[in-house]
């Protein structure tokens, strides 16, 4: 994942995280679970000023400033407690994501996704593929068995 990508996921998470909390219990436990991995693997600054206002810009910048200073967007279990964070919200209070001025369409992509060089063992299927919002069903599908060209 791209670094910008994945600090634009975290603060994502804990904006929208910050609104949902209080309505669900797994959210608010989600949320808290991220601020504490946060906390005592970065000793990272407080986020309670953007629990405060998850949707001012300023706090979610000064906040991703932290989280990527720290390098919290590298570690494997911070990305997977923003993924389920993000993934809870979406299913059991996508409101929230409105709440912190985060669109569902942001809080599903995490901001942009960049795909090089890859490779698979097996084969690769990618469905549903889509950059912006089109309005538009995507175009088709790319399969690829045994690393052969999808274009092919």
């Amino acid at each position: 994942m791209d670094p910008s990508s994945a600090v634009t996921m975290i603060v994502m998470a804990l904006a929208t995280g910050a609104v949902a909390g209080a309505a669900e219990v797994a959210i608010k436990d989600g949320y808290e679970g991220l601020k504490r991995l946060l906390k005592s693997r970065f000793s990272l600054a407080s986020v309670e000023p953007l629990e405060q206002k998850p949707d001012s810009k300023a706090k979610q910048e000064s906040v991703a400033e932290d989280v990527a200073a720290a390098g919290a967007d590298r570690d494997e279990e911070v990305l997977r407690a923003a993924q389920e964070l993000i993934r809870l919200i979406e299913s059991r209070a996508p409101e929230a994501a409105e709440a912190a001025g985060i669109t569902i369409a942001q809080l599903r992509a995490g901001s942009s996704i960049n795909i090089k060089d890859l490779v698979a063992e097996g084969s690769i299927n990618i469905t549903g593929l889509r950059a912006g919002n089109t309005g538009q069903p995507p175009l088709g599908n790319a399969t690829s068995e045994g690393g052969g060209d999808p274009n092919a």
